[in-house]
């Protein structure tokens, strides 16, 4: 049998655990919409398609690139860092996601 203090530091662990994992995933979400807006960019100013981080996704990259509506890289980049650090203050996923996205997107 535990004691009720080994329990808390167990619940603790645990718990910082589980939000470890929960930034983790998050941080992947992020990179895929940050490679996405790397791909776009690297189409918009005549890149080698070799590099494309999502080649796969070729036709569909290219008609983003002609809408012409991708926000600079560094802009992208800085909406996802300031993502990133609303994350670890506890904010919500949902919210931190939201927010990127009407800072990319508008």
């Amino acid at each position: 049998q535990i004691s009720a203090v080994q329990q808390q530091s167990i619940e603790k662990e645990f718990e910082g655990l589980v939000s470890l994992a929960y930034l983790q995933e998050a941080q992947t979400v992020f990179e895929m919409i940050l490679s996405w807006h790397r791909d776009i960019e690297l189409l918009l100013t005549g890149g080698n398609i070799d590099l494309l981080a999502n080649g796969d996704y070729l036709p569909i990259l290219e008609q983003a690139a002609q809408r012409g509506r991708n926000e600079q890289f560094t802009v992208v980049q800085a909406a996802v860092d300031d993502a990133v650090l609303s994350l670890k203050r506890s904010t919500s996923f949902s919210h931190c996601l939201e927010t990127l996205l009407l800072r990319v997107c508008l």
